[in-house]
Parts: C-alpha cells; sequence; structure tokens
C-alpha cells in the first residue's frame, strides 16, 4: 500500500503504508503527511492499495484555486491532449476545385 504526496496535483513523494483496513491506512497516510509531507510542501495525499484507489485529501486554501487532482489541468485536459495528438489530415482539393468554376 502507498501514500503519494501531492503537489500541483501531481505525485512529489510516495510513503510506504502497513495497515490491515482502509481505516488504519488513511491514519498512517495522515499522520505521514503531518509529519512528512507538510514540512515538504506537499498540498495534499492519496491512498492506494495496488491498484486500488482508497482515499484522497486535499488542503483548502482559503483564496486559492485548487489544481486538477489528476494532473491533466482540468476535466477537459484528456480530449484536448488527444485532440492535440491526433493527425488530422483534411484534403481541401475537391472544395478548391469547385470553387475555381
Amino acid at each position: 500500500m502507498r501514500c503519494f504526496f501531492m503537489k500541483s496535483g501531481r505525485i512529489y513523494a510516495v510513503e510506504y503504508l502497513s495497515g490491515e483496513s482502509d481505516v488504519e491506512l488513511i491514519r498512517q497516510a495522515q499522520d505521514l503527511f503531518t509529519a512528512k509531507g507538510l514540512p515538504m510542501g506537499a498540498e495534499g495525499f492519496e491512498v492506494w492499495d495496488h491498484a486500488r484507489f482508497v482515499y484522497r485529501f486535499v488542503l483548502e486554501v482559503a483564496g486559492q484555486e485548487q489544481p486538477a487532482q489528476d494532473g491533466l489541468k482540468g476535466a477537459g485536459g484528456l480530449l484536448e491532449r488527444i485532440f492535440r495528438a491526433w493527425p488530422w489530415k483534411f484534403s481541401t482539393a475537391p472544395a478548391m476545385a469547385s470553387c475555381q468554376t
């Protein structure tokens, strides 16, 4: 089980946990965040049990916008990346030919 310290929506550091239940994992992660994460400048943490998401905590800072927690800079980030990466190929030859008559 792992605790990921997050900063600006990205993984900043990792600590390993050894709790038996989700509640124990979360308590352990909260203690680690207070002892190690905050002094490092982490803004939150996530707890994962291998590939299973368990818990997320993000500091509430008054007057500051929180970054996306998925690292994609907002809800449209993934679609925007796909759209920009797609090899769009448009042919304008038939349209141009019909305009020249």
